[in-house]
């Protein structure tokens, strides 16, 4: 094999192994049970309407019904004609403006995120929907998801990709029927790290790949 020919190979190589690292997401590093249980004993919630703290918490939970029964309420999607209600504790709807707009149907949506720095936030969405028509997501400054979850952790202005969180899918489900999933905040912020580096990485292995060609073109021609 030439030296051109096995340079030519090794670009092939590097340059699909940079395409892999570029398109892998970072993973979520937190489970989805370690977050409920960090959440189940925490008294510091931003956003949170359930009170109490460590064990206090956790008994009065307790008393009041399985935890999955908990979770499954706390995750639903709530209308908005009344006030919420789970497990005895109540809260009303924060709506924005923009969702109140030719509704038909307003519904509350909560999330659990846990920010890069460690803290929890019980994170409110609003599904509006017209008559006829399928929910739209919205978040508390009134932006907009039409496609729902990767839609929302595209384009959100509220959390980084860093953060982790605890969401139902579908996120626009109101029937009950959903799984818990963990995701991370944004969905691009890490990609984006990762074609960078990779680009850096492809110019420095271009360079170097056109410098030893031309050494080795010298050293054929005796320059």
């Amino acid at each position: 094999m030439t030296m051109r020919s096995r340079l030519s190979s090794l670009l092939t190589v590097l340059a699909l192994a940079l395409t892999l690292t570029a398109c892998g997401e970072a993973q979520p590093t937190a489970e989805r049970d370690d977050l409920l249980q960090e959440y189940f004993r925490s008294g510091d919630v931003k956003g949170d309407f359930v009170t109490g703290s460590g064990e206090d918490r956790l008994a009065n939970l307790a008393s009041m019904g399985p935890p999955q029964d908990f979770v499954a309420s706390l995750f639903s999607a709530h209308a908005c004609d009344k006030p919420i209600l789970v497990f005895g504790f109540t809260t009303e709807c924060q709506v924005p403006a923009a969702a109140r707009a030719n509704a038909d149907e307003l519904l509350q949506r909560f999330v659990l995120v846990k920010h890069e720095d460690g803290t929890l936030e019980l994170l409110r969405l609003t599904l509006s929907r017209d008559p006829g028509g399928s929910p739209l997501l919205y978040d508390a400054q009134g932006g907009t998801y039409p496609d729902g979850l990767q839609d929302f952790r595209e384009n959100n202005d509220l959390l980084d990709s860093a953060d982790q969180v605890l969401t139902p899918e579908p996120i626009t489900v109101t029937d009950g029927r959903f799984r818990l999933v963990v995701v991370t905040g944004q969905a691009n912020g890490s990609t984006w790290v990762w074609w960078l580096v990779g680009g850096l990485g492809a110019v420095v292995v271009v360079g170097l790949a056109t410098l030893l060609l031309v050494r080795a073109r010298n050293a054929t021609t005796g320059r």
